[in-house]
């Protein structure tokens, strides 16, 4: 295992089954209960998840997309299940002990960042093993086919054909993940995200009495709203604007700063932004929440380029 950065979030029940019928190594269980955060790259072993969908694989490479958001190239991992196609690949890793580890070049796909989950293993095997495959997946990952004609290789009622196709419908769903919105690339933090508090009248608490009204939310979440660290919804906007007579782009703003996505999209905050108090509904609501929050800091900030890590920090540190 490489030096780590923070702990990984805590596991919950059942996340670890790739399908029921199959087992999952102590080893493995182990891991992912213990697993460390470092910055991803090519031949670690990760477990990537969004809702319901959960996928064990490789890293192969890493890239910036045109939105200037990052993506990683992942090639599937499966667990004792049998490869009749002649199209999976062995490997082996401590955590996956005497289980049949197989990679899937044809069910490779790039996936946002955001999608991964908890760092497992970066042994040399791993390493070599993404080196071979990564020609096979880097094509399948631009051929939108490519899971079909894997798929359609296997007997339909095989519990191989089964277990892979679970695994192809999981990693399409982790590819279209939602991720935050990116601003057009002349918005700069010295615009805030959420002047609501300079646009309504009054004293702060006139301000929070009149947030909690409008939008018939609680004194906390009035403040949290205030001070840019709750993002208002679409409804809420809208709701906003036509009660206090004020234009969209005073209570709205149209994307953060890719830079600061990126940031947040790393693996490293996922625990601590799962830690706020009250716990956010989910992993894409806590990273709204953060980003409002982060990028009022940086719009107070006199920095050309604000350094989004340490600014993410100083927001954890101050109770998200």
């Amino acid at each position: 295992m490489s030096n780590t950065e923070g702990a990984g979030a805590p596991v919950l029940p059942g996340l670890l089954a790739l399908a029921e019928e199959f087992r999952v190594p102590q080893e493995l269980r182990d891991a992912v209960a213990a697993a460390a955060v470092p910055r991803p790259s090519a031949g670690q072993l990760w477990r990537a998840a969004d809702g319901s969908a959960v996928v064990l694989g490789v890293l192969l490479s890493a890239r910036t997309g045109e939105d200037g958001l990052p993506g990683v190239l992942l090639c599937p991992l499966t667990l004792d299940v049998d490869d009749t196609s002649g199209s999976g690949v062995g490997v082996t890793s401590p955590v996956l002990g005497d289980a049949d580890g197989r990679l899937w070049p044809g069910l490779a796909r790039w996936l946002p960042l955001a999608v991964l989950d908890h760092f497992l293993d970066d042994g040399q095997e791993l390493l070599a093993a993404a080196g071979q495959v990564e020609a096979a997946a880097s094509a399948a990952a631009d051929n939108p086919d490519s899971a079909t004609t894997l798929l359609d290789t296997l007997d339909v009622f095989s519990g191989s054909a089964q277990a892979l196709a679970e695994v192809a419908d999981d990693v399409s769903v982790l590819a279209s993940c939602a991720r935050l919105a990116v601003a057009p690339a002349n918005t700069t933090a010295t615009r805030p995200a959420a002047p609501l508090l300079e646009a309504l009248p009054g004293s702060g608490a006139d301000k929070i009495r009149t947030v909690q009204e409008v939008l018939g939310v609680s004194n906390a979440d009035a403040l949290a709203v205030l001070r840019g660290r709750r993002p208002l919804s679409e409804q809420e906007t809208d709701q906003v604007r036509r009660h206090l007579g004020l234009r969209t782009e005073d209570v709205h703003h149209d994307g953060f700063p890719p830079a600061l996505v990126a940031e947040l999209e790393q693996p490293r905050w996922r625990r601590a932004l799962m830690s706020a108090t009250p716990p956010p509904p989910d992993l894409a609501t806590a990273r709204a929440a953060a980003a409002a929050g982060v990028y009022v800091l940086a719009a107070r900030d006199s920095a050309a380029e604000p350094n989004w890590a340490e600014r993410i920090e100083r927001y954890l540190q101050a109770g998200g």
